[in-house]
């Protein structure tokens, strides 16, 4: 049975060159969970349409963590955190972990309909 949640060991470095480590323990977003997500953002984002894609990237990254980290290290606390790469380099962890549940990767599904296309057609 495929495990709904993962160990994560983190280290990352900041540009002043503070590092941070520790162990967040993460979980895949369920349907609730991505409702929760979308709901996280527009509160973030004042219920108003993101000013950039900078700003809309940045309330995506802070909503999603919100939801799916469980366990984290006691330095994880977004409102005492000042470089937004720290969250950064978790949601890249986090997402990788949710593509593991793709059949394929987007590459390969964009090949497979434009082969079925092609197939149908002719």
């Amino acid at each position: 049975m495929v495990s709904n949640e993962k160990v994560v060991n983190f280290n990352h470095e900041c540009e002043d060159g503070e590092k941070f480590s520790g162990t967040f323990v993460i979980k895949r977003a369920s349907i609730m969970d991505s409702t929760r997500i979308s709901k996280m953002k527009s509160i973030l984002l004042g219920g108003l349409p993101p000013i950039n894609a900078g700003e809309d990237y940045q309330a995506e990254v802070i909503a999603h963590l919100q939801i799916v980290v469980k366990e984290s290290p006691p330095w994880w606390d977004l409102e005492n955190l000042y470089e937004f790469g720290i969250a950064d380099g978790l949601y890249k962890e986090v997402k990788s972990f949710e593509d593991t549940f793709r059949k394929n990767s987007r590459r390969d599904i964009g090949k497979s309909e434009g082969n079925s296309e092609k197939e149908s057609k002719g």
